[in-house]
């Protein structure tokens, strides 16, 4: 008997009549679409960017990803586009003529000390100390190269307040 398992997280009612999301598509998106989604109310707003962009949510246009915001003392859940999205909204516009692979820079290796609620958190860690990306866009019917470079440093995620790289877990009591 197949029995169906409960999502992660409940079905607003709002996505079931207004989005027209069945029990089953909510199990997936919320468990492997946007499995880390903290709130129903987070994946909704993934949806209704998709919608809204006429992307579909099943090929993972997006992410939601926790960012702290200082206005309300606390982390928040936010819609990011993924490449594919921006890629696909740059397609429609007739102007896209592809992108390079990203380019990176050389690694480097820092060790990151903070604190948390939990208390003091360290970790090393070693990343690229630069991405850079080229895409190309026709311009007046010739192909133009844009690039862009992001360095680490500059667009990490933390761990709350603490400084540290997010995907580094404060100590277990």
């Amino acid at each position: 008997m197949n029995a169906l398992v409960p999502a992660r997280l409940k079905l607003p009612e709002s996505a079931l009549t207004e989005a027209g999301i069945t029990p089953q598509q909510w199990r997936v998106l919320v468990d492997a679409i946007f499995p880390n989604a903290k709130s129903p109310k987070s994946v909704v707003l993934a949806l209704d960017y998709c919608k809204a962009r006429g992307l579909d949510p099943f090929k993972r246009p997006v992410h939601i990803v926790p960012m702290y915001n200082s206005a309300l003392g606390r982390e928040v859940e936010t819609v990011w586009p993924g490449i594919n999205s921006i890629c696909t909204e740059a397609a429609r516009t007739g102007a896209w003529a592809g992108m390079d692979a990203p380019q990176w820079g050389p690694d480097i290796t820092q060790t990151f000390e903070g604190r948390t609620k939990q208390g003091p958190v360290k970790a090393t860690v070693t990343f690229p100390e630069w991405c850079s990306v080229t895409v190309h866009r026709l311009v007046h019917g010739q192909r133009c190269a844009f690039t862009e470079t992001v360095y680490w440093l500059e667009s990490f995620a933390a761990l709350g307040r603490s400084g540290v790289p997010n995907d580094t877990a404060p100590p277990k009591s």
